[in-house]
């Protein structure tokens, strides 16, 4: 959560385009990331680590960090949760798709409401 003059700034074109049907914030560089992962996944050879983000990008750049690293047992989803599909996680899944992980703001609710008129109209 990043407030310089230059992040705020691209807050608010932002916001003026879609940040307010999205829900997204931006991200910055974390240089504590491999330690705050080392904290909580202390065995780099052992653990098998499966990172992902929204469309893949982000998540790619995490897994070349945790290489660097040493984390050797890493896996990235390709393409991010916009192209997980139905059931690929079950043991992670909650009750929502984890295609929709990154939906938030506004967006959030035009998406409950296209999934509940979906549903509707299989029972009709």
């Amino acid at each position: 959560m990043d407030n310089s003059l230059i992040t705020l700034l691209k807050k608010w074109v932002h916001f003026g385009y879609i940040g307010a049907w999205t829900g997204q914030n931006f991200t910055v560089i974390n240089d504590e990331f491999v330690k705050q992962v080392e904290q909580e996944i202390p065995d780099k050879d052992n653990a098998k680590v499966l990172v992902a983000c929204g469309e893949g990008l982000r998540s790619l750049m995490a897994i070349s960090k945790l290489h660097e690293g040493e984390y050797r047992n890493l896996a990235w989803l390709a393409g991010g949760f916009n192209r997980a599909s139905d059931s690929d996680f079950p043991a992670v899944e909650g009750p929502e798709k984890l295609q929709y992980a990154t939906i938030g703001g506004a967006s959030y609710y035009f998406l409950q409401l296209l999934i509940l008129l979906q549903a509707v109209g299989k029972e009709s």
